[in-house]
């Protein structure tokens, strides 16, 4: 995939997505080390996403809601 966006774009652009990813995991990281959760309502608006993208069926999948 790497070489793919490499081709479609430039290293430094693969060099940057690569970042992005890095950031997000790192901020994933962290939330789930303080406990962070999302209140119900938000649960519930994200529920039809969360079906289309199939996220609940993911091993690490929390549903726990405040």
């Amino acid at each position: 995939m790497r070489q793919e966006l490499v081709d479609a774009t430039d290293d430094a652009f693969m060099v940057d997505a690569a970042a992005v990813v890095g950031a997000f995991e790192m901020m994933t990281r962290i939330a789930d080390g303080t406990g962070t959760s999302h209140p119900a309502p938000r649960m519930d608006a994200f529920e039809p996403v969360r079906d289309a993208l199939g996220l609940d069926d993911y091993q690490t999948a929390r549903l726990v809601a405040d």
